[in-house]
């Protein structure tokens, strides 16, 4: 596989890294924008409910109202206290994605720096190798070129 064509594939993997760190962006930031459209819908949807029971408890005694509003303040509390880990665990989940692609780009870095080395390794022997047999071959046409003057 010659120089060009090491590149080139290092190229196409990059390019394909790209796409799917794009990839995984975008489907970072529609995770994020359906998690904020259920909490927006969930929040109108406890909101709405809110305004109904106040409105037909405003007759009843302070005693009922207060009760009600107990209640309704430990549901809101424990929606977000789950929203709250769900989001986290949202967030970790990223995270760990993130250390992957980080990962995945070091190794690939690792190898394309070994890669590399191997083909100035590569290189240089057969350079050396060439070098050397066409000191050879001279040394021999030499040779025979001075057996044949004596001759």
């Amino acid at each position: 596989m010659t120089d060009d064509e090491v590149k080139a594939l290092l190229d196409a993997i990059r390019q394909e890294s790209a796409v799917a760190h794009s990839e995984t962006r975008r489907h970072f930031d529609d995770a994020v924008a359906r998690v904020e459209s259920r909490s927006d819908a969930t929040a109108k949807r406890i909101e709405g409910k809110f305004d109904v029971a106040v409105a037909r408890l405003e007759s009843k005694v302070d005693v009922a109202v207060a009760r009600l509003e107990t209640k309704v303040d430990a549901a809101v509390l424990r929606l977000e206290t789950k929203f709250d880990v769900t989001a986290e665990h949202l967030e970790n989940k990223f995270d760990l994605l993130a250390e992957t692609v980080h990962s995945i780009n070091e190794k690939f870095e690792n190898r394309t720096l070994m890669l590399d080395k191997k083909i100035d390794q590569t290189t240089t022997e057969t350079q050396a190798l060439i070098k050397f047999l066409y000191d050879e071959h001279s040394r021999r046409i030499l040779a025979l070129e001075s057996q044949q003057r004596k001759a």
